[in-house]
């Protein structure tokens, strides 16, 4: 189900952390609908993950040489510092609230 044009209800559970997802965006093409084969990344805890939707939970790890592809795709790479940089902003945030 498409929500927007550009953001789509899609159900996922991360292969690393477990976390359900239920919504994608594709960064390449005007469809957020993955196709199998496709690469996401968990936004809680930043694994990048292969679509599948041969499996119950939609997506898998990847392969050793889909892991390579990953590793050497500055885009993905790009991708998984703004995600480091965002969840360390996050930790901050919680430390100031968690101040007295």
């Amino acid at each position: 189900m498409i929500l927007d044009g550009k953001v789509a209800k899609f159900y996922t559970r991360c292969w690393n952390c477990g976390d359900e997802q239920d919504r994608i965006k594709s960064l390449v093409r005007e469809s957020s609908m993955p196709n199998n084969g496709d690469i996401s990344m968990c936004i809680q805890c930043g694994e990048f993950a292969i679509f599948d939707n041969n499996i119950v939970d939609g997506t898998r790890k990847p392969t050793p040489t889909e892991n390579d592809m990953i590793r050497t795709s500055k885009v993905l790479m790009m991708l998984k510092v703004a995600w480091l940089g965002m969840r360390e902003q996050v930790k901050r945030e919680d430390k100031q609230k968690a101040k007295p």
